[in-house]
């Protein structure tokens, strides 16, 4: 049966209904009514909790008690702004409707019982006792029954008649209580009587029985009533539970810390367990007596509900026969999840020699020892996370069994061990092949026999012995024989990890050895299962993205088109050309690792430029962007780069320190074969002591960096594309349609980007791209070249696109002369000036010498003094031009070049030979280097 309340409230906003009543506040998971500060909106569990007014409950509350509607009429409204259709037959409705009315009845005893135990000293005293601060007792809703005085009875029958809750109601009398005529009041309310109600002539209620009261809340709605004797006869039941015929089923209690979307949850036997979790700030659910079969539907619902389940057992011989059964077969393992973790509190001593067992007794003992609020969740969160999973701990007991005690146990071990998730089963293998008894090889051997006789698909020859995690990568098939070994290495299976935000679900995007491109949940190769890594809390964050799924194949033409027109709606741009350089850096990025060398992309200018917005624009469009500028520490930022090998976004890059580590993976991170970044780490020896180990990252790949300068490092700064950006005034963004903002609108579309993208990269990708040699531009440097034959080789081989070729080479000789000039800014410049101006000048001619120089033979060579007086003269003139007057020359003149800096400069920048003579140190003028220094220098 459709259960069209709960139907209505997955699409009906409770914030939304009560805004339009009352207008909230405030952002997050609790809003508060600007004009009654009391009334608290649960966002998360959708409820409402109003204080001054005891009230609180779901959106349904809401609605009946704003318009006097019953629980019908909310509904039949709700549902109309739901656009939820609902056929219910008048007897369901009917159950429905009783079901509302039990919980407001028990929902307006509860809160008047909880202000009973403010009054009782002893009540109140005996919960404090059990460690709950004054706050937990307010936020569990804590009760007392009183002490059986009629006042209490009248006062409670009348707060029933005030709400409209009838007081002979089976859901009144299952509180108050009932005493004449059972026969006739069942007739009369189509209730079966229990025999001795009937013979006695008397129903009992909770009221009286001078006990601690635990309202069963979920979604703010009391949905039961159970409790607990603190002052009574030692002899009398610690727990009673109200008439199913008057209350309905027992229902387990949530703690006030549940969440419907808490990613951890502990399952514990009682009620003040659950509670002491609560004041730790821990999700928690009481099995409060429910019988394992009737709490085996909530129990799937919660265990598909959160991520992390844990089964918290009381450390005694209770707690531990609950667990393993009376025939040791385990039965919670058909109930619970083999990855249930089995928790078992540390046993402790209390007061007065009594021995802790359980949550809450750990609690007592904190206040006992007078240990903090924060000490104490340290200490159970180190419990929570140093428990195993339930099939470990079955195997475990499974490999300390013999004889046929054992062959019982393994079977119903490896029974267990089927269920779990495969990547489990890899992860924890070795364990559980240990906790056995058993090699690696024996226990898969079970596993696929289990497997095989349960008709699993672990019958196929190709079933995988292993089972691994994997963000994707190349998988070459091997090869049969020496003449197959370089057709094999371009054979094999490409894989590329699809993560689904909104489902939180991750996928596996292929292609295989005969180029076949699509998706799967695993890929079987050569008897290993891949599977995507399931539970990364960075890929979660956000921190790296990728495609959502795999998108139809597009030319490269046309994706190059619509990363132009991607960029250009998102941002305005000086120079026309950066929009077609951007969008083919964006599909290096999926090339990237086909190269051996690729440039980083940067945006350089002043504040309020936009150099960083325009990054992660580009960013979200490029492949796997790794935002790296929140890395805590450099070896956060190598592990990063290492483990997603993606486009690092490096903000700010503005580093005086060229030793700074960041420098250093950039400088080595663009060359595929030299991107190893080693460092030592300490580790545990086999024999206990502590030592080192080197580990290597891998920092290969393309970057995003934004700078107001330039790197002091040239090998950093020759590796960069750069894009200069200037301040942009709000009302020419405006004229041209560019967001200030990345909207939901840019989000949809660099997703389906990426999707595109990422079937390009499918297509397209090889192990290895040989660089053509025609690609290489003869008149600027290597370094230049270096940096921008990768983007060439796709846009002549990919794209076909010569206009695209020109448009780079156009790009590239801007980016050498604007490395010409500032080199011609230098003091090696000068020296270079002077060599050319000795070797041409007349007047300096007669300076240059030529003759047998040992070493080199007949060569022309020029005195140290000499280049140095030159390039004085060089310098005089040039200052000169500029304005210089006569005696700022003569001051400069005092500190101009010297002949030994000259000689420097020749020999480590310049790189020309140099000899001592008799007459003194020389420059050996070497003709074919001197042709290749004027190029540089733009003296050609």
């Amino acid at each position: 049966m459709v259960d069209y309340a709960e139907e209505v409230k997955r699409r009906v906003r409770i914030e939304e209904i009560i805004n339009a009543d009352c207008p909230l506040r405030g952002s997050g998971r609790y809003l508060r009514c600007a004009e009654h500060d009391s009334l608290v909106v649960d966002t998360q569990n959708q409820a409402y909790y109003w204080n001054k007014e005891g009230e609180q409950g779901d959106v349904f509350t809401w609605v009946m008690a704003r318009k006097g509607w019953d629980f019908k009429r909310a509904l039949e409204y709700l549902a109309q702004k739901a656009g939820v259709t609902i056929r219910y037959s008048d007897e369901q409705m009917k159950r429905i409707a009783a079901s509302r009315r039990r919980e407001t009845a028990f929902a307006l005893a509860a809160h008047v019982m909880h202000a009973w135990l403010w009054e009782d000293k002893e009540a109140l005293s005996y919960a404090r006792s059990r460690g709950w601060g004054e706050e937990t007792i307010k936020a569990a809703l804590l009760g007392f029954t009183g002490r059986s005085t009629a006042a209490a009875v009248k006062a409670l029958r009348a707060a029933f008649e005030r709400e409209g809750i009838d007081p002979e109601s089976p859901e009144a009398i299952a509180v108050l209580g009932f005493r004449g005529d059972v026969e006739g009041w069942a007739k009369r309310h189509g209730v079966s009587p229990l025999g001795h109600w009937v013979k006695s002539g008397f129903i009992p209620g909770l009221l009286g029985r001078r006990r601690l009261v635990y309202p069963h809340v979920l979604f703010g709605r009391v949905v039961y009533l159970s409790s607990r004797n603190i002052l009574g006869d030692d002899a009398e039941r610690k727990a009673y539970n109200l008439p199913v015929a008057l209350a309905g089923q027992r229902q387990p209690y949530f703690n006030h810390a549940y969440r419907h979307n808490a990613d951890e949850v502990v399952i514990v036997e009682g009620q003040a367990d659950a509670i002491s979790l609560a004041q730790w700030g821990i999700a928690a659910v009481a099995t409060a007596g429910t019988g394992w079969k009737d709490f085996a539907e909530t129990l799937k619902q919660i265990q598909e509900r959160h991520k992390v389940l844990y089964y918290a057992m009381d450390s005694d011989e209770g707690g531990r026969a609950a667990l393993v059964g009376r025939k040791g077969d385990y039965p919670l393992a058909d109930v619970f999840s083999p990855m249930t973790r089995i928790v078992t509190w540390p046993e402790v001593t209390l007061e007065g020699g009594k021995q802790g067992k359980d949550a809450n007794d750990l609690l007592k003992f904190f206040h006992q020892q007078g240990v903090g609020e924060e000490e104490q969740v340290k200490k159970v969160r180190e419990v929570l996370d140093s428990s195993e999973p339930l099939a470990l701990i079955v195997a475990r007991d499974a490999g300390t069994k013999v004889g046929a005690r054992r062959d019982h146990a393994l079977q119903r071990a490896i029974e267990i061990i089927a269920k779990m998730p495969p990547t489990m089963v890899a992860a924890y293998r070795q364990q559980l092949a240990e906790a056995l008894g058993y090699t690696i090889r024996e226990f898969n051997n079970l596993l696929k026999a289990h497997k095989k006789t349960h008709g699993d698909a672990g019958d196929k020859k190709d079933d995988p012995q292993d089972i691994v995690e994997t963000l994707g990568g190349w998988f070459p098939l091997p090869a049969e024989n020496d003449e197959d070994d370089k057709r094999e290495a371009e054979r094999g299976w490409l894989l590329e990890y699809i993560w689904d935000a909104k489902k939180q679900r991750p996928l596996l995007a292929y292609r295989d050895p005969d180029g076949k491109v699509g998706t799967a949940n695993y890929v079987d190769i050569g008897g290993t299962r891949y599977v995507p890594v399931s539970d990364d809390d960075i890929i979660k964050a956000g921190a790296v993205i990728f495609p959502r799924a795999l998108g139809p194949l597009k030319e490269t033409r046309e994706l190059v088109a619509i990363l132009t027109a991607f960029m250009r709606r998102y941002f305005l741009l000086d120079n026309p050309l950066y929009y077609k350089l951007v969008a083919y850096y964006v599909l290096l990025t999926w090339l990237y690792d086909a190269f051996s060398a690729v440039p980083y992309l940067r945006a350089q200018g002043d504040t309020n430029t936009g150099k960083s917005e325009l990054m992660l624009r580009v960013g979200h469009v490029c492949y796997r962007m790794i935002l790296t500028t929140g890395a805590s520490s450099t070896a956060s930022l190598k592990f990063a780069l290492h483990t997603y090998k993606g486009t690092a976004f490096m903000d700010e890059m503005d580093i005086a320190d060229k030793f700074d580590e960041r420098i250093v993976i950039l400088n080595v991170g663009a060359m595929r074969d030299q991107a190893k970044v080693w460092n030592m780490q300490e580790v545990s020896k086999g024999d206990g002591t502590r030592g080192y180990a080197a580990k290597v990252s891998n920092v290969y790949g393309p970057k995003l960096i934004t700078m107001y300068g330039e790197f002091s490092d040239p090998a950093t700064e020759g590796r960069c594309l750069t894009l200069k950006l200037t301040e942009k005034e709000p009302i020419e963004l405006a004229q041209a349609g560019i967001p200030t903002e990345k909207t939901q609108k840019f989000y949809e579309e660099a997703e389906a980007i990426r999707n595109l993208l990422l079937r390009w990269r499918l297509e397209h990708w090889q192990p290895r791209i040989e660089l053509d040699a025609d690609l290489a531009d003869m008149h600027v440097s290597t370094r230049i070249n270096q940096v921008t034959m990768p983007i060439k080789w796709i846009a002549k081989n990919k794209s076909d696109d010569p206009q695209l070729l020109k448009d780079v080479e156009a790009f590239t000789k801007a980016m050498y002369d604007e490395m010409v000039f500032k080199r011609s800014l230098g003091t090696d410049a000068r020296v270079m000036d002077a060599i050319v101006a000795a070797l041409n000048d007349e007047d300096y001619m007669t300076y240059v010498m030529e003759g047998d120089l040992e070493g080199f033979g007949v060569v022309k060579y020029i005195l140290y003094k000499h280049l140095a007086s030159i390039a004085n003269d060089i310098l005089d003139e040039m200052n000169l031009l500029d304005g210089e007057d006569e005696e700022e020359t003569k001051r400069r003149r005092k500190t101009g070049i010297s002949p030994r800096t000259v000689g420097k400069i020749a020999r480590e920048v310049l790189r020309l030979p140099v000899k001592r003579t008799k007459k003194g140190y020389v420059v050996v003028l070497d003709e074919g280097r001197i042709e290749v220094l004027k190029r540089k220098y733009g003296l050609a």
